[in-house]
């Protein structure tokens, strides 16, 4: 099973940075550059995981992961938030939205992994279930 993820900085050498660990990791990946565009990739894609900046111009990854998960269709994406920032009120705010971890710029590639393999397991698991209600309705 191929993991979907999207990547959301407004900076594209932390995108491309982030793409290529990810696609080394098998991810299949796409990318936006802030929280609308984010939102609009959403509904075409369905991520199943997203790594996004904090502070984007436009709309901020604090408002994108409010919506994404207060939108019942989307709200089990796991979310990674992502900022240069190291302030108690923002890694507050972000899990107060729903973010499911937080990592800090520059990021440390083996701690993201590490998240990032925790957070499979969880994605995996989703979709392992997922397709087994889909058999027990296909053979009832």
């Amino acid at each position: 099973m191929i993991i979907k993820a999207l990547i959301v900085d407004d900076m594209r050498t932390i995108r491309f940075y982030e793409r290529k660990l990810l696609e080394e990791m098998g991810y299949q990946v796409e990318e936006a550059k802030n929280g609308l565009e984010a939102l609009e990739k959403m509904a075409q894609m369905r991520p199943d995981l997203v790594l996004m900046d904090i502070v984007m111009p436009e709309m901020g990854g604090i408002e994108c992961c409010r919506r994404i998960k207060s939108n019942p269709s989307l709200k089990k994406t796991k979310i990674i938030m992502v900022s240069s920032k190291n302030e108690y009120a923002q890694v507050d705010e972000a899990f107060k939205v729903g973010c499911d971890d937080y990592v800090i710029k520059p990021i440390q590639q083996g701690e993201l992994v590490r998240k990032l393999n925790e957070l499979s397991l969880f994605i995996r698991c989703r979709h392992r279930i997922s397709a087994s209600k889909g058999l027990a309705m296909f053979h009832s």
